[in-house]
């Protein structure tokens, strides 16, 4: 995993990313997460908090982890 990149976004332990955030560790553009998500095709579980979508760092990290593509 990047840690610079995870490094980037500020966040420690096992926080919550926005879509920029989630797309700058992923190495896509937040257009593309939203493409994905609309097709119900991204692989990282998120979570809704009102209207807005969060990812656990935790769940990035492991999916980076496990080597599959987005």
């Amino acid at each position: 995993m990047d840690e610079k990149k995870l490094a980037l976004t500020g966040i420690v332990g096992d926080g919550l990313l926005d879509k920029r955030e989630l797309a700058a560790v992923l190495g896509l553009s937040p257009g593309a997460v939203s493409v994905m998500l609309c097709r119900q095709k991204f692989p990282i579980e998120p979570i809704r908090i009102g209207a807005r979508l969060r990812w656990r760092l935790s769940d990035v990290r492991q999916f980076i982890e496990s080597g599959r593509a987005a």
